[in-house]
Parts: structure tokens; C-alpha cells; sequence
């Protein structure tokens, strides 16, 4: 019950700053309802729109020219990685460039095949890039093909000696003599595109490397580029915004419950969301029994114990501040719902209140008394009146006088 009281008086005190702050939580689920329900907006989001690739790789071989024990002549040894110089000298080819696209494609295609010979060095402390000390570049063929369309390959073959240029370049560098460099001989190809993919303009030029190394006895393949390249065009589009859980949600959640605790406490206002003074006197008791406990010993009343006037005091507090002040204890019988301190021959007693008045007239057995209230001093200010012969123990007190406070 006192937590009910306790709460009353609660929302009552700060009425207004719980009403201010439940409107303002109100109008911000009723926000955050509209926002994810009624108008969520909307956003962009890059939708892919068309694609297109190039692909441009190296087929290579070997024809066996020379006699030996594990090859026939005219073996042809196909896209390996080494090849063996003494019996295959002469490296075939062709470079293959061809694309994809989503939609269509209306493209000319220039191919420019060379060998490029280079000596390169390091940049300095290895920061920069490499630079190349000589080049040398020999044009193998050249290719245009007009109007490719998508799906469609063009093709440059290529072939050549691999240890005739490896002696061109030994002889390159005994004519230049002793200088630094690590020599490098590659296949290039130089590929320029022009016209429309995907009915957009086209413009670019992309350069594909196979790499040979002809130092000893065989000569390594390799490719240095990658010879796949993919883009996408894409284009913005507007789409609803999404929202989290928390506001889908959370949102109707905190408005509905918000306008229930408005509407409630409203209604509690109304009706008379104050405590009265028989409450307020309630709380004050509960207050006092809680502070004061330390003070107040439990214990049954022989009826022998009250034989002279009786002296109720006006709160619990101010019995114990009483008994304190005299020395003595407070008693709580709680048979007789009755708190007691004896002094002087005299008794003062206090008895707990409810929910009814815990003043005035009181019926107990067909009997009535008229309670001589005490002042926080201790010092009667009424004079008590009892009908029925004077009550001389306490048992005879009606336990409805000051009703059965002590339980909540």
C-alpha cells in the first residue's frame, strides 16, 4: 500500500516535468512511426548499368629442329613455361586480343607486335621505379582490325629466334661495354581501342608483356600483365530507405506506451492524484517506523500496565523523540496494534493509522473515546474522556481507534 502512496505523491511533485517529458517522447515515436512507416525518404544507390571486358593473352610453341634423345624432330612443344634452346630455338606465336560486352559493340582495334630488348636498373634506394639504362625495340607486325564486334577476336602471330636475339643483345652490350643494367627481352604487344561499347564512347590503349629470359641453355615464358580487364558502367537510382529494427520497431513501441502513461497520469490528475492529509499521515508513519525501528521494542502488555490518564502523541516521531528525552523505551505490542511508552505512572501511547481518519470519535466494543492528542513537547492539550468506566489497561483500547497502520 505505502508504495502506492509513495508513487501518487511521487507523480504528483513532478508532475510537470513527467508530463513535459512524456509529450516529448511522444512526439518522438510519433516521428520515428512516420519516418519508418509513413514517408521513409529515399536514397541512391549505384545500380550496374552495363559491363564489358578486354582479353588479350600469348599462345606460344616450339618446333623440335634439332636431333636428340627424347624429342623427335619436328615435335611441337606447346605454351610451356621453358623451353629448351639447343633443340627449339625458334619460339611461334600469336597474340589474341578479343572483348565481351553486356549490350553491343562497335570497335577498331590497332596491334602493334614487337620484341623490346632493355637493360634496367633499380632506382635509387629501391624508392623509384626502374629505369633503363638502353632499349632497343624491333617491330614484329602490326594489325587494324575495324568495326570488332563483341565476341570476336583478332589475332597477330608472331615468330622468331630466340638465340639470334640473344646474340644481337650480347652484341649490343659489347659494344656499349661495361654497363650496369639486367637485360630483359620481352613480346609486346600495343593494343588502341576506339569506337563504342555499350553505347558509350571508347578511347584506350593497353599494352600486354610476355616476358622471355634466354640466359642459359633454355629460355623461360612468362606473362608480366594481366590480360583480363573488366569495367562497369553504372548509374545512380533513388530507392526507399531502410531503417533498423530500432526505429520500425522501437518507435511504435515508445509511442503507444508513452501516450497510455500520458493519458493515465492525466486521468490520475483529475481524479486527485495529491494525497490527502490521512495519507500523507500514513507515509509519515511508515517514515518513522523505518527511521525509529532501532528504538521500538516488540513485546505483549500485561493489562496491569495502564491504570492512570492516557496521553496519545500526534505521531510515531514524536513519541520516540518523548521517550528519548525521558530516558526510557518505546514498547510495540502488536496484539494491541499499540505503541507504548510508560513514564511517570503515566501512559503515552501511539497507535498506527490506515486509510481512515485517525482523528476524532472511535467505536470499539460498544465503547467510545475521546483521545487527548500530545504536541511534539510531550505536553498534553486535551484532556481524554472515557465513557463505559476509565480504561485502566491497555488492552481495552479498540485496536479501530487509531486503526491497524503497521501493515501496508
Amino acid at each position: 500500500m505505502s508504495w502506492r502512496l509513495r508513487l501518487r505523491a511521487l507523480l504528483d511533485a513532478w508532475f510537470e516535468v513527467i508530463t513535459v517529458a512524456l509529450v516529448v517522447i511522444l512526439l518522438l515515436g510519433a516521428w520515428g512511426t512516420y519516418t519508418a512507416h509513413i514517408d521513409p525518404g529515399t536514397t541512391t544507390t549505384e545500380r550496374i548499368e552495363s559491363t564489358w571486358a578486354t582479353e588479350g593473352t600469348f599462345d606460344h610453341e616450339a618446333e623440335v629442329t634439332e636431333p636428340n634423345s627424347l624429342y623427335q624432330q619436328g615435335t611441337t612443344l606447346e605454351n610451356r613455361s621453358i623451353y629448351p634452346t639447343k633443340i627449339a630455338p625458334e619460339m611461334n606465336g600469336a597474340f589474341v586480343f578479343g572483348y565481351e560486352a553486356s549490350d553491343n559493340g562497335d570497335i577498331d582495334v590497332e596491334i602493334n607486335l614487337t620484341v623490346h630488348r632493355q637493360a634496367i636498373v633499380e632506382g635509387e634506394d629501391g624508392s623509384e621505379a626502374e629505369q633503363p639504362v638502353w632499349e632497343d625495340e624491333t617491330e614484329i607486325d602490326s594489325r587494324t582490325e575495324s568495326s570488332l564486334s563483341p565476341g570476336t577476336e583478332q589475332a597477330v602471330p608472331f615468330s622468331f629466334n630466340v638465340s639470334e636475339v640473344e646474340n644481337e643483345t650480347s652484341q649490343i652490350e659489347e659494344e656499349l661495354g661495361d654497363v650496369p643494367g639486367e637485360i630483359e627481352t620481352a613480346v609486346r604487344a600495343d593494343v588502341h581501342l576506339s569506337g563504342t561499347v555499350n553505347g558509350k564512347s571508347v578511347d584506350r590503349t593497353r599494352t600486354y608483356t610476355l616476358l622471355i629470359d634466354a640466359s642459359g641453355d633454355a629460355y623461360t615464358i612468362s606473362e608480366t600483365s594481366q590480360n583480363r580487364e573488366e569495367f562497369e558502367a553504372t548509374v545512380a537510382v533513388p530507392v526507399q530507405r531502410s531503417h533498423s529494427p530500432v526505429l520500425t520497431v522501437g518507435a511504435p513501441i515508445v509511442g503507444i506506451a508513452s501516450l497510455l502513461l500520458l493519458s493515465g497520469l492525466v486521468v490520475g490528475k483529475r481524479r486527485g492524484l495529491a494525497l490527502d492529509e490521512r495519507e500523507r499521515g500514513y507515509l509519515a508513519y511508515r517514515d518513522d517506523r523505518e527511521d525509529f525501528d532501532e528504538w521500538i521494542t516488540t513485546m505483549s502488555l500485561p493489562d496491569e500496565v495502564v491504570e492512570s490518564v492516557q496521553i496519545e502523541a500526534a505521531s510515531l516521531g514524536d513519541l520516540v523523540d518523548f521517550a528519548i528525552s525521558t530516558d526510557t523505551g518505546v514498547v510495540y505490542d502488536p496484539d494491541r496494534d499499540l505503541h507504548v511508552v510508560l513514564h511517570e505512572e503515566m501512559y503515552y501511547g501511539y497507535r498506527p493509522p490506515n486509510e481512515i481518519p485517525a482523528t476524532g470519535s472511535y467505536e470499539s466494543d460498544g465503547r467510545s473515546m475521546d483521545v487527548t492528542k500530545q504536541s511534539g513537547d510531550g505536553a498534553a492539550t486535551e484532556t481524554e474522556q472515557f465513557d463505559d468506566a476509565q480504561i485502566t489497561d491497555v488492552e481495552q483500547v479498540d485496536e479501530t481507534h487509531l486503526g491497524n497502520g503497521d501493515s501496508e
